[in-house]
């Protein structure tokens, strides 16, 4: 199978009862996984730590948050496409978007999850080192990619509502965040 981008039918999809509740809100799956993971920079690539902001935010709590939606250019986080997120053989951060919009017919479970990514969602953003991030919406990001999207709906957090996802914001100050 060659890669992905612009030649794969998309299949109709419906978000699953364990991502989205009758009113269209998100659920989380595993709040205590997800929260696991980024309260443990340690396990992350040097290359993920200085991508991505290393405060334990809660899944849960992301996904309750009401802000406005804003279109963004998808080639903005085309840069994130190569940072090792993903798990392969249960071992966490292994494999990046790119290797899976590269080779697809290697990565059979992403792969499914991407082509499953329901973009009425929006990806969640926060400013970090000058540009936007995702925290949440890889897969999302990776559809958009395949089906050549110029853009993506975002919903940008601030620095206070980053912090208002953590368990204890007043002693998890980011490095690059001004002090209060």
């Amino acid at each position: 199978m060659q890669s992905l981008r612009a030649s794969h039918p998309q299949p109709k999809y419906r978000p699953p009862p364990s991502s989205a509740s009758p009113t269209g809100a998100l659920q989380p799956d595993n709040v205590s996984d997800e929260t696991a993971v980024v309260a443990a920079p340690h396990r992350f690539s040097g290359a993920v730590r200085a991508a991505l902001p290393m405060v334990p935010w809660r899944l849960d709590r992301l996904w309750r948050l009401r802000l406005p939606v804003r279109r963004l250019p998808v080639e903005q986080f085309g840069w994130l496409l190569e940072l090792p997120l993903w798990q392969r053989d249960g071992r966490r951060f292994q494999v990046t978007p790119r290797q899976v919009l590269d080779a697809p017919d290697r990565f059979g479970d992403h792969l499914r999850r991407v082509l499953a990514a329901d973009l009425r969602f929006p990806v969640h953003v926060v400013g970090h080192r000058g540009r936007l991030v995702i925290l949440d919406g890889y897969h999302r990001l990776a559809k958009a990619t395949i089906e050549d999207r110029r853009e993506i709906d975002a919903m940008v957090l601030s620095d206070a509502d980053l912090d208002g996802l953590c368990e204890h914001p007043r002693l998890l100050r980011r490095p690059d965040a001004p002090s209060r």
